[in-house]
Parts: structure tokens; sequence; C-alpha cells
């Protein structure tokens, strides 16, 4: 019962992360002042988790762009 319960939470977490993944947010800012408190307001919506989550994500695709290079 326990792996049935735990390949339902990670199948969850799979059809979550797709749905984020497909999500594009844009914001046309007329200053950089203007682009700097919308990206502020932007990311405090998020708790501090999901921040990190996004800051780790970005970091492995960085990753494996640098290592794609050599």
């Amino acid at each position: 019962m326990k792996a049935k319960k735990r390949n339902a939470f990670i199948k969850k977490n799979l059809e979550s992360k797709k749905r984020r993944l497909k999500k594009i947010v844009v914001h046309i800012a007329h200053s950089w002042e203007e682009g700097e408190k919308w990206d502020i307001e932007y990311w405090q919506k998020f708790s501090p988790q999901q921040r990190i989550s996004a800051v780790e994500s970005l970091r492995k695709e960085l990753e494996a762009i640098r290592n794609a290079r050599k």
C-alpha cells in the first residue's frame, strides 16, 4: 500500500510540474524601475520554498547547458 501511495504522490507532482512548465508569464515594463517593481511583486506571490525550487531549477538548466558545451 505504501508503494501505491508513493506512486500516486510522484504522479501528482509530475503533473503539477508539467502544468507549471507550460505557463509563461510576460510583462512589458516601460522603465527599469517598473520592471523591477513588477518582478519583486511577482516573486513575492510565491512561498519561499517555491522560490528556492525555481532557483534550483534554473541552476540545473544552467549546469546542463554548461555540460553540453564541453
